[in-house]
């Protein structure tokens, strides 16, 4: 009896775990979704919803049979001879 009683002490006492969710849908974090009405995928942060559309970019124009690199400083550029 007394180990049961000193179970249902530390149970009260013990704080439950802190969990976040995102609401509206309500989901755990780390969860994941196609949003259809937004036409995004977006992921849970544990308080808000996120979206993953990145940004959109003016690729440049480049001679047929070129592809289009990203250069070490971020910007795209076409690089002749390579697949597109």
């Amino acid at each position: 009896m007394r180990l049961l009683l000193a179970a249902l002490f530390l149970a009260v006492l013990t704080p439950a775990l802190a969990r976040a969710d995102c609401t509206d849908p309500v989901r755990p974090e780390g969860s994941i979704l196609y949003n259809a009405d937004f036409k995004t995928v977006q992921f849970c942060d544990g308080s808000a919803w996120w979206s993953m559309k990145g940004i959109q970019e003016i690729l440049p124009s480049c001679a047929a049979g070129d592809g289009i690199v990203m250069s070490s400083a971020g910007s795209w550029a076409c690089a002749p001879g390579e697949p597109p």
